[in-house]
């Protein structure tokens, strides 16, 4: 009966340990695609280090290219080897990434797979985020400034004439009823078109200052 347990325990372990091994043996598995940074979190197996490895990876570069890892880490790509990269701090390399082709995803998307996997870490995909844009920050010339506003009023110089035209005409037919005050409002409807003007100019002005 004891020696009958014995086997079992051994057979057990044997089992647990082979399965263990595999399980470590496991790439982790990350779709990738370009404009997005992986976070992926390796744990020593053997030695208390951790470390979190933010990377990219736009397969339409030149093959050495195409990984990027933030720093401190360094991306080295094998020349001896189709597709594989290496990522490494002081020259002691974590993990191995293999570009194994591109798969498809919810509706057709393609994305590329990659295949993390290191012999020292236990490793797994924590997060991803969309890698964030550069933006220049620059500033408009106040002569400028003032070029683009009177282009943006060509569309209301090309209409205003026949509307001020019309407009006109009727006052003056007004007037002819009206008397002083009909002749007085047709002589001011100029400058009301002009302070018009004058107010769009500024409105643009101020939303380009803003």
């Amino acid at each position: 009966m004891a020696i009958v347990v014995v086997m079992a325990i051994l057979i057990g372990s044997t089992t647990l340990g082979a399965a263990q091994e595999q399980e470590d043996s496991m790439p982790c598995i990350v779709l990738a695609r370009p404009g997005e940074l992986y976070d992926i979190e390796l744990n020593g197996k053997n030695i208390d280090t951790e470390h979190i490895i933010t990377f990219s990876f736009d397969h339409q570069r030149t093959v050495a290219d195409r990984l990027e890892v933030e720093n401190p880490y360094q991306d080295e790509y094998d020349d001896s080897k189709t597709d594989l990269y290496y990522v490494s701090i002081d020259s002691a390399v974590l993990c191995a990434v293999r570009y194994a082709g591109l798969e498809s995803v919810l509706l057709g998307e393609e994305r590329v797979r990659l295949e993390v996997t290191s012999t020292d870490y236990h490793m797994r995909l924590v997060g991803n985020h969309v890698a964030e844009k550069v933006t220049i920050d620059f500033n408009i010339p106040e002569s400028f400034r003032i070029v683009l506003a009177l282009c943006s009023l060509v569309p209301f110089f090309l209409l205003i004439p026949d509307a001020v035209e019309d407009l006109q005409v009727q006052l003056e037919t007004e007037a002819a009823y009206k008397g002083v005050y009909g002749r007085v409002l047709a002589l001011l409807l100029p400058l009301l078109s002009i302070a018009l003007t004058l107010l769009l100019l500024e409105g643009l002005d101020m939303l380009w200052l803003s």
